[in-house]
């Protein structure tokens, strides 16, 4: 009997030790993102050095992208950053808007290197603003989050869209 409940103990510890290690943490309270690097931080460490591995990068890539879905699409955002190509862009039957791409950058997460693409859709009222836009200008916009993924080939990389943006 003894050797019953020493062994439902230690079977009930192990079960409590697994789940503790693999849940999910807690959903963010929200908040201004500043930073690419902060939308990378809503997804595990496991998750995001599973990219490195072109066994796992497939399933990695797509659960880090539903987790950021969940956590990170929504929120506003202010993001700094230098414009690597302009474009006008139909939105509808008759309007017109702005939208920007950004350099790209490298940036690394927990050993893993990833590219990002950013993109900024620009409010129709920022149209007179958004037409003056050169490339290379350093700017900082604030809008809401509207897509973040991670796509695994040919490299992992972050995909985030701002939309309905305002220069600031």
């Amino acid at each position: 009997m003894k050797a019953l409940s020493l062994r439902l103990a230690i079977c009930s510890l192990a079960l409590l030790t697994s789940f503790t290690m693999f849940a999910e943490s807690p959903a963010p309270a929200g908040g201004n993102i500043t930073d690419l690097k902060q939308i990378l931080a809503e997804t595990p460490h496991n998750v995001i050095g599973a990219l490195r591995n072109g066994a796992t990068r497939d399933n990695a890539a797509t659960q880090a992208s539903d987790l950021l879905r969940t956590k990170v699409q929504g929120r506003e955002a202010t993001l700094t950053f230098k414009i690597d190509l302009i474009e006008k862009e139909t939105r509808g039957q008759n309007d017109t808007g702005y939208g920007v791409r950004a350099e790209e950058k490298h940036i690394s997460e927990v050993g893993t290197n990833l590219i990002t693409y950013l993109w900024v859709h620009f409010d129709a009222s920022e149209n007179a603003k958004a037409s003056a836009l050169k490339k290379g200008a350093e700017v900082t916009t604030t809008g809401k989050i509207t897509q973040a993924s991670i796509s695994s080939k040919p490299n992992p990389a972050l995909h985030v869209d701002l939309s309905d943006a305002k220069l600031k």
